[in-house]
């Protein structure tokens, strides 16, 4: 998350927290950065007075090589990777009957353990199916069926779980195929809980 502020509450953001602040030297004026976990302030110092208070009693301490913060918030290590939550929630306007859903992985590399759904009904099902990328990355062949997770599996009303003791890999431009038959017109909410496994 990034969030822009004025100098005096991004200095007083900085001590209290006593975060490194990281600065180009624009010639003139000033671009700054601080870092806190997976949280970045950002300032832009362009008035002559905010400047010379920097230069004074900020800009020697600066620009310090800053720790190692991509271990931020994983939850454990896999082999000399770690992983990290990165739970995607949609929404999907559904007809009455058959409905192809689609979702293309953005990330690298995740570990999927499971997926929810809110606003089902009875007696809708889904299927789920993993195809390649549109370009063919992984089998040569464009939408190339890899894997299928579910055969008509049926929705529990209003919020279905489903978690698994296994995780699936899952990679950048691969595709998540929800062929989903709905009982009637509604929006649905999905979730897929997985990690992204990264360095």
């Amino acid at each position: 998350m990034q969030m822009n502020l004025e100098w005096p509450i991004f200095k007083s953001v900085c001590t209290a927290r006593s975060l490194s602040m990281q600065y180009i030297d624009l010639t003139g004026s000033y671009a700054l950065m601080a870092f806190d976990q997976a949280f970045e302030i950002c300032c832009n110092l362009v008035e002559t007075a905010d400047i010379t208070d920097f230069e004074t009693n900020y800009k020697t301490t600066g620009n310090k090589p800053l720790t190692n913060l991509t271990a931020a918030f994983s939850a454990k290590t896999f082999g000399s990777k770690r992983l990290f939550a990165r739970n995607t929630g949609m929404q999907f306007s559904l007809s009455a009957g058959s409905n192809v859903l689609t979702y293309t992985a953005t990330y690298a590399w995740t570990k999927i353990i499971g997926m929810e759904l809110i606003n089902a009904e009875a007696l809708d099902t889904c299927e789920l199916k993993v195809l390649d990328s549109t370009a063919g990355t992984y089998s040569g062949i464009p939408n190339y069926l890899l894997n299928q997770f579910g055969y008509t599996l049926n929705m529990g009303p209003n919020f279905y779980i489903r978690t698994s003791p296994f995780d699936a890999d899952l990679y950048v431009g691969m595709q998540l195929q929800f062929t989903y038959v709905s009982v009637s017109a509604k929006t649905v909410g999905l979730n897929i809980i997985q990690n992204e496994v990264k360095t």
